[in-house]
């Protein structure tokens, strides 16, 4: 589940296979431990999957589902995310 275009892409994840139900999630870091399946992870790609000019991994942030239906999940979110530029 994400966001893409040709200036990147943010991909979110989480343990449950089961659609999100409408309401806030807490987007948290990838770490050890026991996962909530109320939480997501975040992976942010910037420019177009063949040439990548940088990738960032979720810290921290908000998904909030507003519709959740069979043929598609509408929300918004926000993530802080850290990460690297391909050129460093």
């Amino acid at each position: 589940m994400g966001a893409y275009s040709d200036n990147g892409a943010v991909v979110f994840s989480r343990v449950s296979a089961a659609r999100p139900k409408v309401g806030s999630y807490k987007v948290v870091e990838f770490g050890p431990g026991a996962e909530s399946p109320e939480q997501f992870h975040a992976m942010v790609s910037l420019s177009p999957v063949s040439a990548p000019l940088g990738a960032f991994r979720a810290v921290s942030g908000t998904v909030t589902i507003l519709q959740s239906t069979e043929e598609k999940v509408v929300g918004r979110y926000e993530v802080k995310a850290v990460g690297f530029l391909a050129a460093d």
